[in-house]
């Protein structure tokens, strides 16, 4: 690009953060390595239980049903999103044969431009196997706690995980 002596201003140039959001995974035994995320400006919890509260209990008899009104429950929150809006983090500790390096210290930063309409988001993640069972994230990022310029590192664990179907079809979310 030639200067002209006049400022140019880019779009990016007068773009305003909220924040800066590193995401690591630290969980091994995944049936996929690769996590798809959005980062949401409202709480999909209440959705997702409401979606299932509407199912009639013989819909949920059958395990198999049951598997699948969860992970639609679930992918739903992704469906008005723009495929810009989904982003992938690898999980290194699921990865035999992974360095230690990058099992520390891998993962994907994100700037926020907006702390959306509650100054908050919900880094939520699509369903996943994790041993035997089908699992999912959804950590709130308080955005306006922090100074834009400072990294948040939010580590998705086995700690933080939401067990949506566990090994013996039952649904932690409709409680």
């Amino acid at each position: 690009m030639v200067q002209t002596g006049k400022e140019h201003r880019t779009p990016e140039a007068s773009l305003v953060v909220a924040g800066l959001v590193s995401v690591r995974v630290a969980v091994s035994a995944l049936h996929q390595p690769l996590l798809a995320f959005a980062l949401l400006e409202q709480d999909p919890l209440p959705v997702v239980r409401a979606m299932l509260l509407s199912l009639h209990d013989d819909e949920l008899l059958a395990a198999k049903k049951r598997y699948t009104a969860v992970r639609s429950a679930w992918n739903a929150v992704f469906l008005p999103l723009r495929f810009d809006q989904i982003f992938f983090v690898c999980a290194w500790h699921a990865i035999v044969g992974a360095s230690q390096a990058m099992k520390q210290h891998a993962g994907l930063t994100i700037a926020v431009a907006s702390a959306g309409p509650l100054q908050r988001r919900w880094l939520t993640t699509r369903p996943v196997w994790h041993a035997g069972e089908l699992v999912a994230w959804c950590v709130e990022i308080a955005l306006h706690a922090q100074d834009p310029r400072e990294l948040l590192v939010v580590t998705l664990t086995e700690q933080n995980m939401l067990r949506l179907v566990s090994r013996d079809s039952e649904s932690n979310l409709s409680d």
